[in-house]
Formats: structure tokens, C-alpha cells, sequence
């Protein structure tokens, strides 16, 4: 179960902020855009779950969840701290619930049979460490500083 939330936390990590653009944030409104969104969410969950077909109900009900709270949220006051945090509450806690429903999700897939054991985890934590630097999808990075000019 612990492998499979990992696997499955990793890919919403990948999928909520390495994958999902400024426009699809802005965009989110419009079904079409929201399938997208959600078929990156299904993609990095089912590759990170190593292709299992066993796993597809899972990754699949997630996805469906997955969008469901994403639509909620483009209607409750989108950009508001407390809707961000709710949103990712929501998908963090379907992920765990899901994890323990479909337990086997990593170990029936590749990855399993091929990488040494906790591999999930260590890169869960350590995307989740990276995640520190990442902006937050729909804000925009600030330019650096500028480099102080050296004195003559």
C-alpha cells in the first residue's frame, strides 16, 4: 500500500506542477481543458505505477476524482489560498484511500519486478523535496534579482 500512495504521489506531483502549464490552469473552466489535465493525471499515474493493467480501475477512479475536485475548485474561488489547500487535501486524501482499496497497484506493475524496494518513496520524497522551488501552477515566478554591479 505505502508504495503504491508513493507511486501514485509522485505522479501528482508531476502531474499538478512539473506538467500542468499556466494555461491549463487559467483554462480549466472549459471541459476540454480539464480532460487534458486529466489525461496527464492519468498518464503519470499509470506510468508511475509501471503499466499494470491490473492498476487501471485505480488509476482511473483517481483521475475521475481527480477532476471532479479540480472542477469544484474553478468554481469556488479559484487562487484563494484555502481552495489550493483544499484541492490538494482532497487529492492527497484520495490518493491514501485508494492506495489502501487497490493495494497491489505498484506491485503488480514493471516497476516493481525491476527496482529494488522503496524506489516510490525516495522519489516522492525527493520530488517533494524539489517541490520547494517550484511555483505554485497559475502563479508566476519572479524574475531573480539583479546582480549588484561591482564597485570600481
Amino acid at each position: 500500500m505505502l508504495e503504491t500512495a508513493a507511486a501514485l504521489l509522485l505522479a501528482h506531483v508531476l502531474a499538478d506542477y512539473a506538467f500542468q502549464t499556466d494555461w491549463i490552469v487559467e483554462n480549466k473552466r472549459r471541459f476540454s481543458v480539464l480532460a487534458l489535465h486529466g489525461a496527464i493525471v492519468f498518464a503519470a499515474s499509470w506510468l508511475a505505477l509501471g503499466l499494470a493493467p491490473a492498476a487501471l480501475p485505480l488509476v482511473a477512479v483517481l483521475t475521475l476524482l481527480h477532476m471532479a475536485t479540480d472542477a469544484a475548485k474553478t468554481r469556488l474561488e479559484p487562487g484563494r489560498l484555502w481552495s489550493y489547500l483544499a484541492d490538494q487535501a482532497l487529492h492527497v486524501a484520495a490518493i491514501f484511500l485508494l492506495s489502501a482499496l487497490f493495494a497491489a497497484g505498484w506491485s503488480d506493475g514493471l516497476w516493481a519486478r525491476l527496482l529494488p524496494a522503496g524506489t516510490p518513496a525516495v522519489l516522492a520524497s525527493s520530488v517533494g523535496m524539489r517541490r520547494s522551488g517550484w511555483p505554485m501552477p497559475g502563479t508566476r515566478r519572479a524574475a531573480p534579482p539583479a546582480a549588484p554591479v561591482p564597485r570600481s
